[in-house]
């Protein structure tokens, strides 16, 4: 559904010119998706569920990255203080993700500053030994060295009834409509899932400390990927299989304003009786992997008996790895997990095209796309 919401928004947003009567109102209804978006991965990350993408980063580059924008939203009456430790060291994270536990524990800190006030943000190189696991029962501990983040401010704190109670999901002290009580709780989740953990101090008129630590790494970086570019245009046939009609008439439009000449099927059965009766061939497949009567593995292998040749991309709104656990994609096939971008899409029917070799059914022989994971799993909406 966002997929679609976000899509679609996207493209009237684009046709529209700045000073549109309506521009806004568009825009409001992308923003209120975006923000449903945002609660449901934010819910997947307090349940550890979230698909993460982690490489090695310099803790330090990815905090001072974003002092710009914390700068603007903290605003001017808040006073924002660095200092990072050369010796912090290197995470194995989803750099994102970190991000955001970043951004999520500042919200809350100057929300708790209405007057003003300093946070100051802290990176340092810890040993954490055996007596320090000893003394923090009930979490698991491994000894050893530890990259830590401290975000300190000066607001009016805590009480110990509400600092018990602050990681869990929905609990909030603002008032209705002001926030959603899953700052706190995604940052816990988001740690959880990086195999770190989180430690929060505060008291009334004190202001609150937040301590997160992930274990420090010695691998390598992983090199940037390049900024993401318009893919090449195309002109072969392109079979798009998905029962959600929005979502259907959202790839195909994606695709066909590269090029592409775009035939639809609402499910499994109806994509075959394309493949067997088009007159012009159909150079590739994009299958949802849930459909009613015929699942996309069991399409997957009905078309390579009807046509081995022809590759075939799944799409789902469940992570990748699950989908493959559940039996409804063959393992290595070439995945887009929902909401996905059009640039996304886009490069990876290139890819496939160009190459030409194609993913049969219930084969398991690997098929790489060639391209960046980023692009295969966890795409940002449209």
């Amino acid at each position: 559904m966002m997929t679609a919401i976000l899509g679609f928004g996207g493209f009237v947003l684009g046709a529209l010119d700045s000073e549109h009567p309506q521009r806004s109102d568009v825009q409001e209804m992308v923003k209120a998706a975006t923000r449903a978006a945002t609660i449901t991965r934010q819910l997947l990350a307090f349940s550890r569920r979230q698909v993460l993408l982690p490489s090695v980063l310099e803790l330090n580059s990815v905090v001072s990255d974003l002092t710009r924008m914390l700068g603007t939203f903290l605003g001017a009456d808040i006073q924002l203080s660095m200092r990072l430790d050369p010796k912090a060291g290197r995470v194995h994270a989803d750099r994102g993700q970190l991000e955001q536990v970043i951004v999520n524990l500042a919200i809350n800190a100057r929300d708790a500053m209405p007057t003003g006030g300093r946070l100051a943000l802290e990176t340092s190189d810890v040993m954490l030994d055996s007596s320090y696991a000893t003394r923090h029962p009930g979490v698991t501990i491994a000894p050893g060295r530890y990259a830590m983040l401290v975000l300190t401010d000066t607001g009016k704190g805590m009480d110990e009834a509400t600092r018990l109670s602050a990681f869990e999901p929905f609990y909030t002290t603002k008032p209705v409509g002001q926030g959603t009580g899953l700052g706190l709780s995604t940052v816990y989740g988001i740690m959880k899932q990086s195999e770190g953990f989180v430690w929060l101090y505060s008291e009334p008129g004190l202001g609150t400390c937040v301590k997160l630590y992930l274990p420090s790494v010695t691998d390598p970086l992983n090199e940037v990927p390049p900024p993401e570019t318009s893919p090449r245009r195309g002109h072969e046939t392109v079979l798009i299989v998905e029962d959600e009609g929005t979502v259907r008439a959202l790839a195909g439009r994606a695709l066909q304003e590269s090029g592409y000449t775009i035939l639809e099927a609402p499910n499994g059965r109806a994509a075959l009786e394309l493949v067997r009766n088009q007159a012009t061939p159909i150079d590739l497949v994009v299958c949802d992997v849930i459909m009613p009567e015929m699942n996309g593995r069991e399409f997957g292998r009905l078309l390579a008996l009807e046509n081995p040749r022809i590759p075939v991309i799944y799409m789902s709104g469940y992570p990748g790895n699950q989908v493959i656990e559940r039996g409804l994609m063959p393992p290595e096939a070439p995945f887009v997990e929902k909401p996905f971008t059009a640039a996304s899409l886009g490069h990876m029917v290139r890819t496939l095209l160009d190459r030409r070799s194609p993913f049969k059914g219930d084969e398991t022989a690997p098929l790489t796309t060639g391209l960046p994971d980023s692009n295969v799993m966890g795409l940002p909406p449209f």
